[in-house]
């Protein structure tokens, strides 16, 4: 992947490229220095939809009790649905088989 379109390139392929970036750095370097019993992998979209299955493995995980009745979630703030959305291909061709390792 080139820079040299940068400043050409939309708002949604710099993003993927940026979310690519930094999300796999991220899990290259959690994954090279933590033993994987020290590590817990959450999507924020599954925490929204299951709130109390979620805080239970996050207590588990933490070996403390969560409440999942004190968690609040703001529904405004979930990914809409962009399913026929023409510019999710180009956005999958970018991060799509790494997306895939986080089961997106």
């Amino acid at each position: 992947m080139s820079t040299d379109r940068i400043q050409e390139d939309d708002d949604h392929i710099r993003n993927a490229v940026t979310w690519l970036y930094q999300v796999k750095y991220a899990k290259e370097t959690i994954s090279n220095s933590l033993d994987q019993e020290r590590c817990i992998e959450i999507k924020f979209e599954d925490f929204c939809s299951n709130i109390e299955s979620i805080s239970s493995q996050v207590g588990a995980f933490l070996k403390i009790d969560i409440n999942p009745n004190v968690i609040e979630v703001d529904t405004n703030r979930l990914p809409p649905d962009l399913s026929s959305d023409p510019r999710v291909s180009e956005v999958t061709e970018i991060c799509g088989d790494f997306a895939a390792t986080f089961d997106w």
